[in-house]
């Protein structure tokens, strides 16, 4: 990501495909951007061998990084690395009817549009992007992400229980949206329609509130 330092780590192994312990001065690291300027990086050394490669890449545009060890490009190097733009939590947008109500056992929508800090929808990973809504025994409810491929990615849920959901949303661990969904159980309320998500001022805004009643025999009493 750009502007924020990036990290990797270098596991020396051997022709069997073991760790081996390497000294730091043996391994060279090149990061370079598409045109051919170094970028400034950081090595130091890990645990079990390991070694550790920070650098803060200035462009999005991609960037080229070498590996060699003794002089030799590791496998795989040099890597082409896509630098992404970087996400602004406050100006991304997550909207939708599932995070305000929904009904048990139906699947609930909505949209996670990353933005950077202009408002400009930008490309992103989905890997970075994680939703998380919690039912009101605190148990997890499973989320599906998909990629819509245009900067905005759709995620579903279908909760099992009424009651209120809280539902996070994070893009590369930073928090932006939290917010509380009702509940409803099949014959509770169901409320739906544009009023609810997008109205303008001196304009009539509609929505529909919909019950559904269950109706309740009671049982004749036993004869005395």
């Amino acid at each position: 990501i750009v502007n924020r330092p990036n990290v990797f780590v270098i596991e020396p192994k051997n022709a069997e495909g073991k760790s081996v312990k390497t000294q730091i001065d043996e391994v060279e690291v090149l990061v370079q951007d598409t045109s051919g300027h170094s970028i400034k990086h950081e090595i130091k050394p890990k645990n079990k061998g390991h070694i550790e490669v920070t650098y803060t890449p200035t462009t999005t545009n991609p960037h080229t990084i070498s590996v060699l060890h003794r002089g030799k490009h590791i496998p795989g190097s040099p890597f082409k690395v896509e630098i992404l733009d970087a996400v602004d939590p406050k100006k991304s947008v997550v909207d939708g009817p599932g995070l305000l109500h929904t009904r048990v056992n139906k699947t609930s929508y909505f949209t996670i549009t990353p933005r950077n800090d202009k408002g400009i929808s930008i490309p992103s990973k989905k890997a970075l992007i994680e939703a998380e809504v919690i039912d009101p025994k605190g148990s997890l409810v499973d989320v599906g992400i998909k990629d819509v491929k245009s900067g905005t990615y759709d995620a579903s849920y279908i909760p099992k229980i009424p009651g209120p959901h809280h539902i996070k949303v994070y893009y590369d661990k930073a928090l932006i949206k939290e917010c509380v969904a009702n509940v409803v159980d099949a014959l509770g309320v169901e409320i739906d329609g544009p009023g609810l998500y997008n109205a303008y001022v001196d304009e009539i805004a509609n929505f529909t509130i919909c019950t559904i009643c269950l109706l309740y025999t009671s049982p004749s009493p036993r004869d005395s």
